[in-house]
């Protein structure tokens, strides 16, 4: 399916932490992208949304959404510090 970046952000958000999940193949419809920040967001058990080719999930889930990213056939990579 593709390389997806997940990274933990914390600025701008009034100190809230932030899981993203960025860098889609641009082949991926923008269906499917929805259908999968409702499917991450159900096995993170977190708030999120997508903004264009980005998915954003409330909390620190990177591990949850790494693991869940492998089981889908994707090829995520931790990105950031």
């Amino acid at each position: 399916m593709g390389r997806v970046e997940i990274r933990r952000e914390k600025a701008g958000r009034g100190g809230k932490t932030v899981t993203t999940l960025q860098a889609f193949a641009t082949h991926l419809p923008q269906s499917q992208l929805e259908r999968l920040c409702y499917d991450l967001k159900k096995h993170c058990a977190c708030g999120g949304t997508r903004k264009e080719r980005t998915i954003e999930l409330q909390g620190d889930v990177r591990e949850r959404a790494f693991a869940f990213l492998l089981q889908r056939g994707f090829a995520p990579v931790r990105s950031g510090g």
